[in-house]
């Protein structure tokens, strides 16, 4: 009835795709919500900013900022001051938080084997290249 309907496929999707990593990351006890923040601090050369954070995960500053008082309670990240500007407060892992991105590390590539099982790896380059340039192009209709 809906083969041809974006919002319908995509929300579908979403729900799959959600689903797959909800229980994949419940492992570690983060949601990937959680666990993909923590991912970013840990990849990162340096200390992010929460205005990084934001930029690089395409959230709110206050979702961003709700993700770091978790991970900051669970003592997985912590925030330091800029050496240049102290009211800059920087993100670095802890040692227990090291510890957890190992582990999501581990997930995350669990993860794209067990994707690759279904689908192959230039589907999932193509789709996420597709996702990824609706998003910008969609941009343009209205600042979302």
């Amino acid at each position: 009835m809906f083969d041809h309907c974006l919002y319908f496929n995509l929300n579908k999707t979403t729900r799959l795709v959600n689903k797959i990593w909800d229980e994949a990351f419940a492992v570690a006890k983060l949601s990937p919500a959680h666990g993909y923040l923590l991912l970013a601090v840990g990849k990162s050369d340096e200390a992010l900013s929460t205005k990084a954070l934001r930029d690089l995960l395409h959230l709110d500053l206050s979702t961003v900022s709700r993700f770091i008082d978790v991970l900051e309670n669970k003592q997985l990240i912590k925030r330091q001051a800029a050496s240049e500007d102290k009211r800059i407060k920087l993100i670095v892992l802890t040692k227990q938080g090291q510890l957890k991105f190992d582990e999501l590390s581990k997930i995350g590539k669990t993860l794209f084997i067990n994707i690759r099982e279904v689908l192959d790896q230039k589907e999932v380059e193509q789709m996420v290249s597709a996702c990824t340039d609706m998003s910008t192009q969609l941009l343009t209709i209205k600042e979302v």
